[in-house]
């Protein structure tokens, strides 16, 4: 790290060494630029994952790269220190950005978020956005949160269909 999240400039970098999730290895490199604050005021991160890899307990493999922006949109001026827990959970993301990658079957695919993924830290589920995913040689794939209700609601278009999706 070269400064503190706040902190214009600042920059992290994460690299798992030996990390697993349910017996899944998770690799990469993941940096966090904050750079400064945007035309709307808020502070914006840069975040960037280099190399990265899913192996699945069977050996198979998922690769990726993205380059995203996360605003911070409300609950920046409140801190746990300030407010307890209230002053970290009323904290609210705008996403933009993309990613690309092969999945462990060996198809390329693209992703596009088109209109900003909102995320709160109060909610499990993404609240509100949508994005493209573009797998070679397949039809697109937009999947759309909604209109930014906390609920594990969403749904994929495909084509001429549109199919309800309950996260979990």
């Amino acid at each position: 790290a070269t400064g503190m999240y706040k902190d214009s400039g600042a920059v992290f970098t994460i690299t798992p060494s030996n990390y697993f999730v349910d017996d899944y290895k998770i690799e990469g490199v993941k940096t966090v630029s904050n750079k400064g604050r945007n035309g709307a005021g808020n502070l914006n991160f840069d975040i960037d994952i280099a190399n990265g890899r899913v192996t699945t307990p069977d050996g198979e493999t998922a690769t990726w790269e993205s380059q995203r922006n996360r605003e911070w949109t409300i609950g920046e001026s409140t801190t746990w220190l300030t407010d307890g827990i209230a002053g970290i959970l009323d904290d609210t993301y705008s996403i933009t950005g993309t990613a690309n990658g092969v999945n462990r079957l060996g198809r390329n695919f693209d992703i596009t978020i088109t209109s900003p993924l909102i995320v709160a830290l109060d909610c499990k589920w993404i609240k509100q956005g949508t994005f493209d995913l573009v797998p070679q040689d397949l039809d697109t794939r937009t999947v759309d949160y909604g209109t930014g209700s906390c609920d594990n609601d969403a749904t994929v278009t495909i084509g001429s269909r549109t199919y309800n999706v309950e996260m979990w």
